[in-house]
């Protein structure tokens, strides 16, 4: 499995974790706007709502893919260094001027294999996506603003295939 798909179902996951939790949160905020009755109501009312502010609270002290990201980079980093070091090393050994008589045919193989493996690392910094949202309120505001922007496009397109001759 490649690290693309492997990032696509971690963010899939998460996506669905916080779709959940978010229905939890309107089914309990509905709950909590019905109209209150004298007894056991007002007990199941209090409840709700408490529920709903712990939910709350959850949903915004979750991090957010970028902190998860910079965790996972952290985690990852003393591997990635001891890798990167040893490519290094078997790059430069096979480079080296006094070395290259007594290089085999293995080694030289084994470095250029190592060398194309480099080549998915490095990247386009124009094609990097813009940040991810760091509250509930811009990621819905970033949505809204999608779907206005894909809806002006279809009527913009639509209105173009009317004036069309």
């Amino acid at each position: 499995m490649s690290n693309a798909q492997c990032q696509a179902r971690w963010r899939a996951a998460r996506q669905d974790e916080l779709t959940a939790m978010r229905e939890k949160v309107r089914t309990l905020e509905n709950a909590a706007k019905a109209p209150l009755r004298n007894g056991p109501h007002d007990a199941r009312a209090i409840e709700l709502e408490a529920e709903n502010k712990e939910l709350r609270a959850e949903l915004t002290m979750r991090p957010s893919m970028d902190d998860m990201r910079r965790r996972d980079a952290i985690a990852n980093h003393t591997q990635r260094i001891t890798t990167d070091i040893e490519t290094y090393n078997l790059i430069r050994r096979c480079l080296h001027p006094d070395s290259r008589i007594s290089v085999s045919d293995e080694i030289l193989h084994k470095a250029w294999r190592a060398f194309s493996n480099l080549e998915p690392l490095t990247y386009d910094k124009s094609k990097i996506p813009p940040p991810l949202p760091n509250t509930l309120d811009e990621l819905i505001r970033r949505r809204n603003d999608a779907v206005a922007g894909k809806a002006a496009a279809r009527k913009a397109a639509s209105a173009k295939q009317d004036c069309a001759p």
